[in-house]
C-alpha cells in the first residue's frame, strides 16, 4: 500500500459511505489499479460491509417513536430541582455522626479526645484492612492501595467518602420508594 496509508484508508471508508467526490473516486480507482494491496483492502472492506448489512436487525416502523412516548416525563435519573429530598438523609447522617461522637466523648473517661479518635480510626483501619485482605486474594492491588491509604492521613478522606456513599444510599433508597408509581405501591 502507498506510504500515506491513513489517507488511502480514509478514501476507502468514505467510498463505502458514499462520500467521495468524482476526483477522489478517480484517484481511488487509480490507486487500486497501481497497487494490488489497495485493491485487496478495498475488496475486504466491501465484503465486510456486505456482511454487516446482511446481519443488520431492522426495527419495525415507528419503534423509536413508541419507545420515546413510553418514557416518563421526568425519569428518576433527571434532577427535578426538589432539594427537600436531601434534607432527611443529610439530617440523619448529621444526627448519627453527632450522636456517635457524643457517645465516644462521654465514654472517654481519662483518655484524651485525640487519643480516642485515633483508636477509633485504627479500629476502622483494621476492619478495612481485614476486608481488603479478602479482596487481596484476587485484587492484590486493591489491598495494597487500601493499606497505603490507611497508614497515613488518607483514612480521613476515606472515612468521609464512606460517609458520603452512605448518605447517597439513603437518598437513593428514599427516592426509589417515593417515586414509585401509585399502582406499584398499592401492590406492595
Amino acid at each position: 500500500m502507498d506510504t500515506n496509508r491513513e489517507e488511502i484508508l480514509g478514501l476507502l471508508h468514505r467510498e463505502l459511505d458514499g462520500d467521495l467526490d468524482p476526483d477522489e473516486a478517480r484517484r481511488l480507482e487509480s490507486l487500486c489499479r497501481q497497487d494490488p494491496a489497495v485493491a485487496a483492502e478495498r475488496r475486504e472492506l466491501r465484503d465486510l460491509d456486505r456482511l454487516l448489512v446482511s446481519d443488520r436487525i431492522w426495527a419495525r416502523e415507528g419503534f423509536q417513536e413508541r419507545v420515546m412516548a413510553a418514557l416518563p416525563d421526568h425519569p428518576s435519573w433527571e434532577p427535578v430541582g426538589d432539594r427537600s429530598r436531601w434534607l432527611f438523609p443529610a439530617a440523619a447522617a448529621f444526627v448519627l455522626l453527632s450522636g456517635s461522637l457524643l457517645l465516644l466523648l462521654g465514654s472517654a473517661g481519662g483518655e484524651t479526645v485525640p487519643g480516642l479518635l485515633a483508636s477509633v480510626a485504627e479500629f476502622f483501619a483494621s476492619t478495612l484492612l481485614a476486608g481488603a485482605g479478602l479482596l487481596g486474594a484476587s485484587w492484590r492491588g486493591v489491598g495494597m492501595v487500601l493499606g497505603e491509604m490507611l497508614e497515613g492521613p488518607g483514612w480521613i478522606a476515606f472515612g468521609l467518602g464512606v460517609l458520603a456513599l452512605d448518605v447517597l444510599l439513603l437518598v437513593l433508597l428514599r427516592r426509589s420508594r417515593s417515586s414509585a408509581p401509585a399502582e406499584a405501591r398499592r401492590d406492595d
